[in-house]
């Protein structure tokens, strides 16, 4: 990210460039937060309906 920024100053890499570079990485960040969210979401689900309760869960987990 830096040298990204060392380019802009150059002048080898103009700032719309660097702007999208920035957009794409925030969106597939945005992604994997997403998944993340749905997969807790998903495993919160499937904990309740195993004999396994939450409690259970953060006594392996820990």
């Amino acid at each position: 990210m830096v040298a990204l920024v060392e380019l802009v100053v150059v002048g080898q890499i103009s700032w719309l460039k660097l702007l999208m570079v920035v957009f794409v990485l925030l969106r597939s960040r945005l992604v994997v937060l997403i998944l993340v969210f749905v997969s807790l979401k998903f495993f919160r689900r499937f904990a309740m309906v195993t004999p396994f309760r939450e409690g259970k869960w953060r006594e392996i987990l820990v």
